[in-house]
């Protein structure tokens, strides 16, 4: 099924530009990327389901490319519920932390 998002502010960050306008998509895969103004949906084929994003900013998903969840190791810092908790939408690649005191005690000179 055919959906698309209309009544947005589209940032694109590969051009550079700003734009009112919508986008189709199926199946997961973006068909159409088009100008139209605000509260305008544009002209739309049959059976296109349409989605109002009410004037809002539709802009591609963000991720984070690196973030320290402290687990194992450091969970008094930071744990894998309280970091995704604060990451909410957003995708994150996460960083092992590797000073446990399974490590720590092999090898009692290191400082890390």
């Amino acid at each position: 099924m055919r959906q698309r998002i209309v009544d947005c502010e589209i940032l694109d960050p590969a051009s550079g530009k700003r734009f009112w306008g919508y986008v189709e998509w199926e199946d997961g895969v973006i068909c159409e990327v088009g100008q139209a103004g605000p509260g305008e949906a544009g002209e739309v084929s049959a059976g296109v389901e349409l989605i109002s994003a009410h004037g809002n900013l539709l802009a591609p998903s963000f991720v984070d490319l690196y973030a320290d969840f402290c687990e194992p190791g450091f969970e008094y810092r930071e744990n894998i519920a309280s970091g995704s908790a604060a990451a909410a939408v957003t995708p994150t690649f996460c960083c092992a932390q590797i000073q446990t005191r399974v490590l720590m005690e092999k090898i009692p000179s290191a400082s890390f």
